[in-house]
């Protein structure tokens, strides 16, 4: 089964399982997803104990927490709409500028590269909460999944085990634009990046080697830890707690206490109702910056063709209260 450019995917995520969707299950990891998993999952712990002992006894380093700040909130906005809301769902159409911009931030968030990145996340909704699935809490290939280990699994060990999602099939409009193509290829570099500007920064607003190493701790390691936790967060922590005010075939929820720090992205129950939806948060009080920044967008005549919801179309997927 081929998923074609037109293909939308609200159409891949009802689409039923195929007899092939565990044809990858036995296929391990590859080496440097790996790497970079254990990089995310350890190097932010240890730098945590490293600046809280460092700390003790000294003034709270505003600098840092400030150049943390900018460069999450950057980045994660490269993964929420670019990775997630543009290029795996096609939510609107980006210029070429903002599109190369988006695509380059999304890869600085250490999540992996970009055609990687979408592959496994249409293959997710092709498969939601289903044998197939990358990061399930119910399912890991074909076994049954519950309670802890299955919460663990979702947010955390799947990168290990979960096999390469095969790009022919799932992402074939990607592979056939010559920029996200390269982008992609330089996965690596800009990984490197995401660490040398918070060391350059650093350096050149303090002058001094120490500074430097703070703000690269800072805004570099535990940033790229807090973005991951995040981001694994909408796969465990939706999946299992908050509500559902839309009907779907999955156990997806949504979570509002996760809205903020995560763009918008924890209104998942909405998301998977409507997956090609530019606004995830929906209804009224619902923080959702990534749509709030596809709007603005949207009036610098950056985007266009953005799918905005419509009351008739949310009611028709609504739970009766």
């Amino acid at each position: 089964m081929q998923f074609a450019p037109t293909l939308s995917p609200q159409v891949a995520h009802d689409t039923p399982p195929v007899p092939q969707a565990t044809r990858w299950a036995r296929v391990p990891a590859p080496r440097h997803r790996q790497f970079l998993s254990l990089f995310a999952a350890l190097a932010p712990p240890i730098a945590a104990v490293f600046v809280t002992v460092r700390a003790i006894g000294e003034p709270i380093p505003w600098l840092n927490l400030l150049i943390l700040a900018a460069f999450y909130f950057v980045i994660a906005h490269g993964v929420t709409i670019g990775f997630h809301r543009l290029f795996t769902h096609r939510s609107f159409e980006a210029r070429r500028p903002l599109k190369i911009v988006l695509a380059v931030l999304g890869s600085m968030s250490f999540q992996g590269s970009l055609i990687g990145w979408v592959a496994d996340h249409r293959r997710h909704h092709r498969f939601t909460d289903r044998p197939g699935d990358p990061h399930s809490p119910v399912w890991s290939g074909d076994r049954r999944l519950s309670g802890f280990r299955g919460l663990m699994h979702a947010h955390f060990t799947w990168v290990f085990d979960n096999p390469t999602t095969p790009r022919a099939e799932f992402v074939p409009d990607l592979l056939a634009d010559p920029d996200l193509v390269l982008v992609d290829r330089l996965f690596a570099p800009l990984c490197i990046a995401s660490l040398a500007l918070p060391f350059g920064i650093g350096y050149a607003l303090t002058g001094t080697l120490g500074g430097a190493v703070g703000v690269l701790l800072w805004a570099g390691v535990l940033r790229i830890g807090l973005g991951h936790n995040l981001t694994w967060s909408i796969n465990s922590i939706c999946h299992r707690f908050g509500t559902r005010p839309f009907r779907t075939r999955d156990e997806s929820t949504n979570f509002a206490p996760l809205a903020l720090l995560t763009g918008g992205e924890s209104w998942h129950n909405t998301h998977h109702a409507f997956p090609t939806l530019a606004r995830h948060g929906v209804d009224r009080g619902q923080f959702d910056t990534s749509a709030r920044l596809i709007r603005w967008f949207e009036r610098l005549g950056w985007v266009s063709q953005v799918r905005w919801p419509n009351r008739l179309q949310l009611d028709a997927r609504r739970v009766a209260a």
